[in-house]
């Protein structure tokens, strides 16, 4: 069965009863979704869900974004989106979503010109019962701004290659905010931050050590301490990684974090 977004009831219907607000797999796309109900942004017309008795797909088109999600899908709800939506169309245009689905998308489509921004895994924390070292460990305060925008910015030079940088004035209200809420944590050397780690409850954010000080097993030993505060608060605790990263998976697998979901986000 085909739902169009213009179906608005069972197409909202759809959405209620097959996608759980605080499901971490479709973090992307409930956020998508939000920002399309709250009348935000617009989806386009094309956007349908593929629904039969064992499975889904959901596609949504937004401006310059497509969102391709699946669940128990089948080969003739691959093909069927295949024949309905030509990829070869959306030129730079980003596409993110479920990674099997998505890649048998391209597969199948015969596209091989694009560019992967992220392939990631998504994890779940549902039994922990450890005790991390606490030494040096502490919030994140006013004083650490001028050195924690630089640390952020960094970090999304070496995530993305230097392909989503941020400024200064982008980052300061953001980090801020962290600050106010508790939610930003750092390992000090002395008075240097060597580390920190952002955390959105329950999920852990972003964690980031100055090469110079990699390979101490900082950001292991602030990710056990995160994980546990937020696991003592809510007995789960969600986190995802740069899935061809071996060293931050083999960290977060150590920790006790389950492999929950495989995502990618590519660029046509």
């Amino acid at each position: 069965m085909i739902i169009k977004i213009e179906d608005t009831d069972d197409f909202s219907d759809f959405i209620i009863e097959n996608i759980e607000r605080h499901d971490y797999r479709y973090k992307y796309l409930i956020n998508v979704l939000d920002a399309i109900y709250g009348h935000e942004i617009q989806a386009n017309v094309n956007s349908f869900i593929n629904e039969d008795e064992d499975g889904w797909i959901i596609f949504i088109e937004i401006e310059a974004q497509l969102f391709v999600y699946g669940l128990n899908f089948s080969d003739i709800q691959v093909s069927h989106f295949v024949e309905t939506i030509n990829l070869k169309e959306y030129k730079n245009f980003e596409i993110m979503g479920t990674m099997e689905l998505v890649y048998k998308i391209l597969n199948l489509s015969e596209i091989e010109n694009y560019k992967l921004i992220k392939d990631r895994c998504f994890y779940q924390l549902t039994n922990y019962d450890s005790a991390p070292i606490q030494d040096n460990i502490e919030l994140a305060n006013f004083d650490d701004i001028d050195e924690l925008i630089q640390m952020f910015q960094n970090y999304y030079i070496e995530e993305y290659n230097g392909e989503r940088n941020k400024t200064a004035d982008f980052l300061t209200p953001m980090i801020n905010r962290y600050i106010q809420n508790e939610s930003l944590f750092v390992i000090k050397n002395a008075e240097t931050i060597t580390t920190f780690c952002s955390v959105s409850n329950p999920d852990i954010g972003i964690i980031f050590t100055k090469e110079e000080y990699r390979g101490q097993g900082l950001g292991h030993r602030l990710l056990e301490y995160c994980s546990n505060l937020l696991f003592e608060e809510n007995e789960v605790v969600y986190l995802m990684t740069d899935m061809h990263n071996p060293s931050s998976n083999k960290i977060t697998q150590k920790i006790g974090y389950e492999l929950i979901y495989e995502h990618t986000n590519l660029k046509l």
